[in-house]
This record gives structure tokens, C-alpha cells and sequence, in this order.
């Protein structure tokens, strides 16, 4: 995964890549973490939980409805026109919602989280 080994290379910090980690595992890692960078979805609801510091990363959805919970918890959206979006797959193929986030703006979310 590219933009993840980008990100993991421009970070002075450890970073962790949790990949088929078991539930019970994967919060008691977060709730550990200094920070977690995760998708809209219920791994980065999970961490948000069990009191992780949690950037999530919304492209397609609706941060308003679906956002990390906490005040330990940002998110990052970039809205287009065509948000929000319920397509399986994007109509465009830069699939801009998600390639809009930077690797600078989720360092600088999480130093801004880890700051709280």
C-alpha cells in the first residue's frame, strides 16, 4: 500500500500497520496508540472507543453522521459536488475524494490530535 508506506516514511514516530488483527487485539493496541489514522469505517469507530487518538479519513461518506467520536478523535473530508456518495465504485477515475488528502494534512491532524 503506497500512500501507507509513504506516510510511515515521513513519520519520526513508530508507526504500526494493523492488518487482520483480532478485535480484542486491535483495541487494547489503539487504546495503547498515541494516534490512529484509519478509513470510514468500524476499525477507526473501535479505536475511537477505546480512547485512541483517531484522525479518520473520509472520502465518499458523511463525516457529519459517521465521524469519530470523542474529543480525542478529528476527521478529514474533502467535500465535492458529488458528496455524498453511495456508488460502489467511483465515476471518477482519480477517485478525487480520497486522493484530495494529503500525506502533509494527515501528519499535520495528527500532530494537531496528539497535542489534545
Amino acid at each position: 500500500l503506497p500512500v501507507i508506506e509513504q506516510i510511515c516514511s515521513l513519520s519520526k514516530a513508530r508507526i504500526v500497520v494493523l492488518i487482520d488483527e483480532p478485535l480484542m487485539n486491535f483495541a487494547a493496541l489503539t487504546a495503547r496508540a498515541e494516534a490512529f489514522v484509519g478509513n470510514d469505517s468500524g476499525p477507526m469507530r473501535l479505536a475511537a472507543a477505546a480512547g485512541a487518538k483517531v484522525v479518520g479519513l473520509f472520502g465518499p461518506g458523511t463525516p457529519e453522521m459517521f465521524s469519530p467520536v470523542g474529543s480525542h478523535a478529528a476527521y478529514i473530508h474533502h467535500k465535492l459536488h458529488c458528496n455524498p456518495c453511495d456508488q460502489v465504485h467511483c465515476v471518477y477515475p482519480e477517485n478525487p475524494c480520497m486522493n484530495r488528502i494529503t500525506v502533509e494534512e494527515v501528519l499535520g491532524t495528527i500532530a494537531a490530535s496528539t497535542r489534545r
